[in-house]
């Protein structure tokens, strides 16, 4: 599993603030695949916004791990 340190590092790179989405990206980034599977996750989550015309948000996050995921999320 990551370190908490590598974790938080990448969710302020991809600038997320809310408290909400960091705990979620947290547990999707302590899931099997790990870092790399909450990249994925917040790319997909950014064209589910941009799509959308809207900012990226916590429901784009929870449906872009729908998409992506057979796992449930459970935060």
């Amino acid at each position: 599993k990551p370190a908490k340190a590598d974790i938080a590092m990448l969710i302020d790179a991809w600038k997320v603030t809310d408290s909400d989405e960091v705990k979620l990206l947290t547990a999707i980034a302590l899931k099997p695949g790990a870092l790399r599977r909450m990249t994925k996750c917040l790319q997909l989550a950014s064209m589910l916004a941009a799509g959308a015309g809207e900012a990226r948000s916590i429901k784009h996050i929870e449906a872009a791990w729908d998409r992506i995921s057979h796992s449930p999320m459970q935060s």
